[in-house]
């Protein structure tokens, strides 16, 4: 019995594809099961072996109509080999994997629900060989994480009137807007006074969170005193829900709701203060400086879209 030299047959035009294919029909003993183990076409698979064969020059198959494909001499020399090289492509892949560089990102669920997504649109074909991890959470487990160092750059929203628990820089900023339910009581009024607000049930964000203490920093800067609370919210997100249901007033980041004032599903009440704005900002951990970071950023800042407010806003 003559051997095959196979110590490289890939400079003869053998590829992984064929070798998985090969490996998949002896592992299945049949054509068909193959093809939908690789989800590809039986034809293919045919085509992939008769490719082998005809560059070994020898069957790797004995086959007969209605009995399991029977592997030839030829064909368990191409078993040994196919099974080293595809476990030493495995092993490459694990070892370029593990090696890969990583750019991990905290930020407050709101925050890239619904402020970060053109930014993330335009990351994607700009980080190719970066593995981008975001962690999402409360504005004090984002900060826990940067803290400890287990995030590269952090994202959050806050107020000027606000103590930070680290230095920061500002990206944009986005005003506040009251919403109610459309039949509210207050829903047509126009150039409404703070006081009024005292008779009216509010939705608020959990008390104990930054997101509703920046906000009360907010409106106690503008003598704005919410006196009746209805339910407590933990995001955003539930926050625009209860209010749709009308369960009371609420304040919230324009942005977020913009989509369901023009539906007509909420309306943004006029109120006659001096229009109140977070800043959406970020820090990076120092101790993690890269070029993929700063690429993050500049598109982050090219890419966030511009609010238009009304012409009242400044």
């Amino acid at each position: 019995m003559s051997k095959v030299a196979l110590s490289t047959p890939l400079k003869h035009g053998l590829t992984l594809r064929s070798l998985e294919v090969f490996l998949a029909i002896v592992k299945t003993q049949s054509f068909g099961a193959a093809a939908q183990a690789l989800s590809i076409s039986q034809p293919s698979v045919s085509v992939h072996i008769q490719g082998l064969e005809r560059k070994l020059g020898a069957a790797l198959f004995s086959r007969q109509a209605g009995q399991v494909p029977k592997i030839t001499d030829t064909g368990h020399y191409l078993l040994t080999y196919a099974q080293e090289v595809l476990n030493q492509t495995l092993a490459l892949q694990e070892v370029v994997s593990s090696h890969k560089k990583q750019l991990r990102i905290g930020a407050q669920r709101f925050v890239t629900q619904t402020l970060l997504g053109s930014a993330f649109e335009a990351l994607s074909g700009a980080l190719r060989d970066v593995e981008v991890i975001v962690r999402t959470g409360t504005f004090e487990e984002v900060s826990d994480l940067y803290l400890k160092r287990q995030v590269d750059l952090a994202f959050f929203l806050t107020s000027k009137e606000s103590p930070q628990p680290w230095a920061y820089e500002p990206i944009n900023a986005y005003r506040l807007a009251l919403i109610a339910h459309p039949n509210h009581p207050l829903a047509q009024e126009k150039s409404l006074s703070p006081d009024r607000l005292a008779e009216f049930s509010f939705v608020v964000a959990f008390k104990q969170s930054y997101f509703f203490k920046s906000i009360d920093q907010l409106l106690m800067s503008r003598q704005v005193k919410i006196s009746k609370v209805s339910a407590q919210a933990e995001d955003a997100a539930t926050l625009k829900e209860m209010v749709k249901a009308g369960m009371g007033l609420a304040f919230t980041l324009l942005h977020s709701v913009r989509e369901e004032i023009q539906l007509g599903k909420l309306v943004e009440i006029d109120l006659d203060i001096v229009p109140m704005y977070l800043q959406l900002g970020y820090a990076k951990n120092l101790n993690h400086v890269s070029d993929e970071i700063d690429v993050l950023l500049d598109k982050m800042k090219a890419n966030i879209e511009p609010l238009r407010y009304k012409s009242s806003d400044h």
